[in-house]
């Protein structure tokens, strides 16, 4: 199993894209939607709030899944087994 992308859910993509392909000195296009960052090994996405699934927290209002992380992996099937199989949620 190997992370490819942690990517972060807003509401402002462009402002914290361009913020963070400045960081790591990267020429990408910048949109109001999705930008995709490479940075070594996996990339940092950045994705519009709206276009993005996510759960409200119990009707509280919290937004859940504003980080979300992309393993890259040989068999999701297997995968899914063994880590259903470490008793978590």
């Amino acid at each position: 199993m190997e992370l490819v992308q942690a990517r972060l859910v807003t509401d402002d993509v462009a402002r914290l894209a361009a913020f963070y392909a400045k960081i790591v000195a990267a020429d990408v296009p910048i949109n109001d939607y999705y930008v995709e960052i490479p940075a070594g090994y996996a990339t940092v996405g950045f994705s519009k709030r709206r276009f993005t699934e996510y759960r409200d927290n119990a009707g509280t209002g919290d937004r859940l899944g504003t980080l979300i992380l992309d393993f890259e992996v040989a068999d999701a099937d297997a995968e899914y087994e063994r880590i259903a199989a470490l008793d978590v949620e």
